[in-house]
């Protein structure tokens, strides 16, 4: 989750929903703010800044920071809002830094960017979707209770290339009633989500504190480690 006050710089830079200062306090701009963004995204109006809005937020900041040439992190700092002034100035926009309706247009995502981009598993070169699967066997759902996220299947395909060996999927989707059944694993798996997978890379250490140390090492990881025969990870 972001904290209040990357929140409210979120929302300040994305379409200019805040208005008033990065403080923190979530008071009635903060909270407006986030009922029009909670709108523009079908989710329910109630101004509150739980998960799911945390979620829409950082998918949507992601997908501009890529095309401004920024960190995918989905965090607005002085980097992003650097690069959006610099893709701004290149495309004859007045560079303010904010992206607003004219800079999605010209970032070629519309004035309101998917969130929730799906994977197009024709360009995936190392994983099939079928790897994700959950693996309940068919006992309690179809297998995709959720979609598989695009910056998690990304991060694997950079850690393949990287490290030139076949990596396993030990665990990728999980629906519920099969995560409920795992011993250790949290409610609020990121599993549940398509946003995070265990993997092993082939002909290494189950256990593998160097995987551990590169994941933590990319800015769209969110949590990685290991100890349990495979490593997780997750991303934002």
């Amino acid at each position: 989750m972001l904290t209040n006050k990357q929140m409210q710089k979120n929302l300040k830079y994305y379409k200019n929903y805040y208005t008033g200062e990065i403080d923190g306090i979530v008071g009635t701009l903060t909270k407006t703010a986030v009922k029009k963004f909670q709108k523009e995204y079908g989710l329910v109006q109630d101004g509150i800044y739980g998960t799911k809005t945390d979620g829409k937020l950082v998918s949507v900041v992601k997908q501009c920071q890529k095309a401004a040439g920024a960190t995918a992190d989905g965090i607005i700092g002085p980097d992003t809002i650097s690069a959006v002034k610099r893709f701004q100035k290149k495309n004859g926009l007045t560079a303010d830094g904010i992206i607003g309706t004219q800079t999605l247009r010209k970032m070629n995502l519309s004035t309101a960017p998917q969130a929730d981009a799906e994977v197009n598993w024709s360009e995936v070169k190392y994983f099939e979707k079928a790897e994700f699967q959950c693996d309940c066997n068919g006992k309690y759902c179809d297998g995709y209770p959720a979609e598989i996220d695009v910056d998690l299947v990304e991060l694997l395909e950079k850690a393949r290339t990287h490290y030139g060996k076949a990596m396993q999927i030990t665990s990728g989707l999980r629906c519920k009633k099969r995560n409920a059944e795992l011993a250790g694993s949290s409610p609020v798996s990121k599993h549940l989500e398509g946003k995070a997978a265990d993997v092993w890379i082939v002909g290494t250490a189950a256990n593998n504190a160097a995987l551990v140390k590169w994941f933590q090492a990319q800015p769209e990881v969110n949590y990685s480690y290991t100890g349990f025969g495979a490593v997780h990870v997750d991303v934002k």
